[in-house]
């Protein structure tokens, strides 16, 4: 069994887009697939002065919705597989560009600065068989827009984003687990 990362590149809608290529092992068929993770991190300064805002906020204005890592529902490839004969090489592309929508009327500043780590599991071919990970890939999106008030436009801030920085190997650890799912194209409203 072998795995490498190809073309690993920021994408130029900031995400990424990579190739993954992987050669099956001599003994037995099987498939692959591929399952992402992502923990959340995300703050929205609201404008204090707006009566009927209902959100909890520090005493700076910040709402504030962060999480562990949570099985990411969007990623149109987590679903999906492909055959992989024994001794057999495939070579799998794809790309993903997170984006926010922004619900809250009150809001002044957003901060998103979401993770992600994405597993290439393969399952042998046969009855219990079990998918186990041997590639993982590592990155992270962060962006920030601002508006003077809330009734004026949104704003990238300048420098307010970052490159996703993706890394990605070959990998035997643990497979990937959650205990929450998360959908990564759901417009921002802060609160719990």
């Amino acid at each position: 069994m072998h795995l490498i990362y190809l073309n690993l590149v920021d994408a130029h809608r900031g995400g990424i887009a990579w190739r993954a290529k992987v050669q099956g092992p001599d003994i037995y068929d099987g498939t692959i697939k591929f399952t992402q993770l992502i923990a959340i991190d995300k703050a929205l300064r609201i404008d204090v002065t707006v009566p009927d805002k209902i959100i909890p906020v520090d005493q700076d204005g910040w709402a504030h919705k962060r999480g562990t890592y949570g099985l990411d529902t969007q990623i149109a490839y987590g679903g999906l597989t492909w055959p992989l004969a024994q001794n057999a090489t495939i070579t799998k592309g794809q790309g993903d560009s997170p984006s926010i929508g922004i619900r809250a009327k009150w809001g002044l500043d957003l901060i998103d600065n979401d993770q992600f780590v994405q597993y290439c599991m393969w399952k042998p071919s046969g009855t219990n068989s079990i998918y186990v990970a041997i590639g993982r890939l590592t990155w992270g999106c962060r962006g920030s827009v601002t508006r003077g008030g809330i009734y004026d436009s949104w704003s990238v801030v300048t420098g307010g984003a970052t490159p996703p920085n993706p890394s990605g190997a070959a990998y035997s650890g643990p497979p990937p687990e959650w205990s929450q799912t998360w959908d990564s194209n759901t417009p921002y409203s802060p609160g719990p």
